[in-house]
């Protein structure tokens, strides 16, 4: 074999290995939490496929397209990651129940009852909002996701949960 056709068969390797894992990173499971970072705040949903999002905006518990839960003109969002204890008790197929049976809530509370709250009580079974200081939500004032994200995601990760990887919404294909 020469050596233009070993590096030519590495590079066709390499690239194939590259285009098989960005199909991969293109499927979304329902039942997954995702967040669009948005200026002021970071808003949660969990997708329950074909392309659509239950998530609390305009104070209620609403079934959307994904390109209705994203707000900015950045075509993606993050898929959350949990940690494995916090995921134990609730399958993804869990998740998507426990979204379609509050469909039509309207009882949003910013510190206590908002839509990380109610995203994460989908996936976990456990409510919590770390924009508003803590599980349940009850201890502090909002935060302002831009200036002190950081402190947002430390109380996230003593939860177990953090950014799987980013997808954008036009690339989405139902697993």
């Amino acid at each position: 074999m020469s050596f233009w056709k070993s590096i030519a068969d590495d590079w066709r390797e390499a690239s194939d290995r590259i285009d098989a894992e960005y199909e991969q990173a293109k499927r979304l499971k329902a039942g997954v939490v995702l967040r669009d970072a948005r200026a002021l705040y970071d808003h949660y949903g969990v997708y329950v496929g074909n392309h659509q999002v239950i998530h609390f905006t305009n104070g209620e518990v609403q079934l959307t397209s994904i390109k209705a839960f994203k707000e900015s003109w950045l075509g993606s969002v993050e898929v959350m990651g949990f940690s494995d204890e916090a995921i134990a008790d609730t399958s993804l197929s869990q998740s998507v129940r426990r979204a379609y049976s509050k469909l039509g809530m309207k009882r949003y509370d910013l510190l206590a009852n908002n839509c990380e709250h109610f995203a994460l009580w989908c996936r976990t079974g456990k409510r919590f909002s770390s924009q508003a200081f803590g599980s349940g939500g009850t201890t502090g004032a909002t935060l302002s996701a831009s200036p002190a994200r950081w402190v947002s995601d430390y109380f996230a990760r003593e939860f177990g949960m953090a950014v799987s990887r980013t997808i954008c919404v036009d690339d989405i294909i139902d697993d």
